[in-house]
């Protein structure tokens, strides 16, 4: 577990926390909420943006665990990159245009 009180005594300060420190509550987060979340079927498509080489040192499906939680099944669209490189230069022009279309074409089915 992350130093709580270390955590607390920066912020506390107003200081900026260790880069380290917020990467490692953001890691408890999620495992936290990992445990405790319960999916439920949704009931239409789900968009899925993936790295094409994930290479984060977990094997997961094609669907990344998502398959069967949605009643009208996945559309998946893969970014180039790493699962954490998505979000750097080149990478993220090509994810924000992917995400861009998806959400378009969502508004587009409502009307």
């Amino acid at each position: 577990r992350v130093n709580r009180a270390a955590y607390r005594l920066f912020s506390k300060n107003k200081k900026q926390v260790a880069s380290h420190l917020r990467t490692m509550r953001v890691h408890e987060a999620h495992i936290q909420a990992l445990a405790n979340y319960q999916p439920s079927l949704y009931e239409g498509k789900l968009t899925l943006v993936r790295a094409e080489n994930p290479n984060d040192g977990f094997e997961f499906d094609s669907e990344l665990g998502w398959g069967g939680l949605a009643v009208d099944g996945i559309e998946i669209h893969d970014v180039p990159g790493e699962h954490e490189t998505i979000f750097h230069e080149p990478n993220v022009r090509v994810l924000a245009a992917t995400m861009k279309a998806c959400i378009e074409k969502a508004r587009e089915a409502q009307t």
